[in-house]
């Protein structure tokens, strides 16, 4: 089980669209129609990053080795290095003026825990 995974798109500090990361443990994005998210901006990557739940639930982006590279609150991410994601924080792709603000909701998954802890607590 994972964390329910949501970005809220902003464009000159206005929210415009979310995009909901269900479904699977990684969702990939960049400009080719094979990604999960197909991103329209010139200076974005065919692969540009792939954002996924790790096996303890956290959340974690990767550059998919990008050219115009990937940021995390204003800090460019090394290629290929796994960056961890918390709520609130900000993701641009290339020069591209959306920003993703990541929203992350543990509910679900922290509900599921309990539940499962009180089973093998019987």
């Amino acid at each position: 089980m994972t964390p329910r995974i949501v970005l809220r798109i902003e464009k000159d500090g206005e929210a415009i669209d979310k995009l909901q990361l269900t479904g699977k443990c990684f969702h990939t994005f960049g400009t080719l129609p094979s990604n999960d998210f197909k991103l329209e901006h010139k200076s974005i990557s065919r692969s540009h990053c792939c954002i996924f739940t790790d096996s303890s639930s956290k959340v974690i982006v990767i550059d998919l080795g990008s050219s115009a590279g990937t940021f995390v609150n204003s800090v460019k991410l090394e290629q290929f290095h796994p960056h961890p994601l918390s709520a609130a924080d900000v993701i641009i792709m290339g020069m591209s003026t959306r920003k993703y603000v990541v929203l992350i909701d543990r509910k679900e998954l922290e509900e599921y825990a309990e539940a499962r802890a009180s089973q093998l607590k019987k």
